[in-house]
């Protein structure tokens, strides 16, 4: 905004961007004139030896023990600080897009809708049952072997 005497004086640039959310880049934005993409950060992956290492703490604790609750409450803490990054991520990401721009389009995905397959059944759930892990021998479908019996291969 521009300021003659007192009185604002609004500018009629209206500077807009849209915004296409992804996996492999968290957004790409154009604006007419360039394209920008934010890789996607992967906050959990930065904190996976840190984590894995207070997990492992927590797991060696008697069950019930204050000790292993002081150790849970650690591993929470460091739950919570990929939260934070997370949180201050976005945030800054989505200040620095509204101070540059003065109208934002965002699309609207039909997430459920991407995932399901043209059959209609829901990949989620049918790569969930594809295959089970039962004592040394793969399953199809999730069925389990039969106690005392032979697998069938």
């Amino acid at each position: 905004m521009e300021y003659e005497g007192d009185h604002p004086v609004s500018s009629t640039e209206a500077k807009v961007v849209g915004i296409d959310l992804g996996i492999k880049d968290f957004a790409i934005t154009y604006d007419g004139e360039k394209t920008s993409k934010y890789p996607n950060p992967k906050h959990l992956t930065k904190y996976e030896k840190k984590l894995a290492k207070k997990q492992r703490i927590a797991a060696r604790k008697v069950k019930g023990s204050s000790r292993r609750r002081k150790a849970t409450l650690i591993v929470a803490r460091v739950y919570e600080q990929v939260s934070n990054v997370r949180q201050d991520y976005l945030h800054k990401l989505s200040r620095k897009i509204v101070d540059n721009n003065q109208v934002v389009v965002v699309e609207n995905l039909n997430v459920k809708g991407m995932v399901r397959n043209p059959h209609g059944e829901d990949l989620r759930s049918r790569s969930a049952n594809a295959t089970c892990y039962n004592g040394g021998h793969m399953r199809p479908h999730g069925g389990a072997s039969r106690v005392g019996g032979s697998p069938d291969l």
